[in-house]
């Protein structure tokens, strides 16, 4: 590729010069127009032309150059812009998290607070169903015991009643002069031995009853809660963690309707 110098000076020896006046930068920035000259112009001249379109090429150079450059700094304001949107919302994202961050945090003090507090009521319903059992087993301890002193003195009372009863015969057979009197005594101690026995079979007929009622005492509620509590405390022991209760009333008020329903019947059976 040759130098603009070469080109101006090989049209100049063919009669053609550079028209100083004219430019012809619109075509292209190293464009310019000839004309036939009838007088070569100096070749200083073409020297100083050449230059000057060499410059036009580097100010055209500079101005891409330029425009290049600017639209990098558009696009790395654009860039800053959208990174610092991106800062913002990443600030405003961090914010968020620690905004939640606290509320769990807020959240599990409250969840901890109320794992304590239904600690507490189940260890006191533990107590409570312990003491409930304790007084059942007392409660059902002491009709049993109850029911067998009636039973042996009723039983004690039959036998002293059928020796006095004995007795008053074999008087009456020896003595004939207090038949009459005898027989009176007889006929009391018959009706004291009918009401003797009427209480002994009273009392035998309240076994069974007393039976379902201890059968009754086993199968309530509260004995069974009981029990599953026994169980729920064992697998906690055995797993190693506390267990969470529940609040759980004993029916209590129904074991006393029926200890006392049993005590009226051993009463009226004892008459």
């Amino acid at each position: 590729m040759q130098p603009t110098i070469a080109w101006l000076r090989l049209f100049a020896e063919s009669g053609f010069a550079p028209d100083l006046m004219f430019d012809a930068s619109f075509v292209a920035p190293h464009a310019f127009l000839l004309r036939r000259a009838t007088e070569r112009y100096p070749d200083d001249v073409l020297v100083l032309f050449s230059e000057l379109i060499r410059h036009k090429l580097t100010l055209t150079d500079r101005h891409r150059q330029l425009d290049h450059l600017q639209t990098e700094v558009k696009d790395l304001q654009s860039g800053k812009k959208a990174a610092e949107s991106e800062v913002a919302t990443l600030n405003h994202q961090a914010h968020l998290l620690r905004v939640e961050r606290h509320q769990q945090e807020s959240k599990s003090a409250r969840l901890t607070g109320q794992t304590r507090n239904l600690e507490t009521a189940y260890s006191e319903q533990l107590r409570n169903l312990e003491s409930s059992h304790q007084h059942v087993r007392e409660e059902v301890q002491h009709l049993e015991n109850a029911h067998q002193n009636a039973y042996q003195r009723a039983r004690e009372e039959v036998r002293q009643l059928e020796n006095a009863y004995q007795r008053a015969r074999e008087e009456a057979v020896g003595t004939g002069h207090l038949v009459t009197g005898l027989s009176d005594t007889v006929s009391g101690l018959d009706r004291k031995s009918d009401r003797v026995m009427a209480r002994l079979a009273a009392v035998e007929s309240s076994l069974p009853y007393l039976g379902q009622e201890i059968e009754g005492i086993l199968r309530s509620r509260i004995w069974r809660v009981l029990a599953r509590w026994r169980r729920v405390l064992a697998r906690a022991a055995h797993a190693g963690r506390p267990a969470i209760s529940v609040a759980i009333r004993p029916r209590r008020a129904a074991s006393t309707a029926q200890r006392c329903r049993g005590r009226r019947f051993l009463r009226l059976g004892l008459r």
